[in-house]
């Protein structure tokens, strides 16, 4: 073992004199390139980031782009952010090889086909977190992200609010006058309780956007 990087160490190259490595490791979540003098074990940033590494996945095209040395040593010959660089070995610094293909390349048939839409109502087949009224005469569930309750036995579901946000785990209060619920947007997350008849409007009790969910006990946790 020559390296000690908390990411690992992985594609090593070697100079061609045989006194330097550089190898790809991870720092802050992005991946980089450093040196090492294989003599006096120096070890150092040579450049950062570059592009991500693929450790995670099954690396069947190597753990990144292949790098070399110039014959000389004094520049490493690596690809990222989509260009061909040249690094000096000693300070770091990278100039961009350019360069120009002729390529043809044939484009595929069209992909695309039309197809019809369904507009009439749709009969959803699965409901979320249905919970029974205390006196166990009503159910309220969320289904296809709306709140709705039904009416024991052979009611009919009718929806509960008219909000466009999306909402979820809809509980009752132990009197069965109110039902409290989270919501979810792309601005976070409330609690929010109504009137178990649907009327009035809904009343918000979170002041701060969080992911919140309500337990089967009635007991709300949130994380933000």
């Amino acid at each position: 073992v020559i390296t000690q990087a908390e990411w690992g160490a992985v594609r090593p190259a070697i100079s061609p004199d045989g006194t330097l490595i550089v190898y790809g490791t991870r720092h802050e979540a992005q991946t980089g390139l450093r040196v090492r003098d294989l003599e006096s074990g120096a070890d150092r940033w040579l450049v950062w980031p570059i592009q991500r590494d693929e450790q995670e996945s099954g690396a069947t095209r190597d753990l990144l782009p292949g790098y070399a040395f110039t014959p000389d040593g004094k520049e490493l010959i690596v690809s990222f952010g989509g260009k061909i660089q040249r690094v000096d070995v000693q300070t770091g610094r990278t100039r961009e090889i350019p360069f120009e293909a002729d390529v043809k390349l044939g484009i595929g048939p069209d992909l695309e086909a039309p197809y019809r839409v369904d507009q009439t109502p749709v009969r959803a087949r699965l409901v979320q977190t249905p919970h029974f009224a205390p006196d166990g005469k009503r159910v309220v569930f969320s289904v296809l992200t709306k709140l709705y309750t039904l009416d024991l036995p052979g009611g009919t579901a009718k929806r509960l609010t008219d909000s466009n946000d999306w909402e979820f785990q809809p509980a009752w209060s132990p009197d069965g006058q109110w039902i409290a619920y989270v919501t979810w947007t792309t601005d976070g997350g409330h609690i929010w309780k109504l009137r178990a008849d649907g009327r009035g409007r809904p009343q918000r009790l979170t002041s701060t956007p969080a992911f919140y969910t309500i337990s089967c006990s009635h007991r709300t946790t949130a994380r933000s």
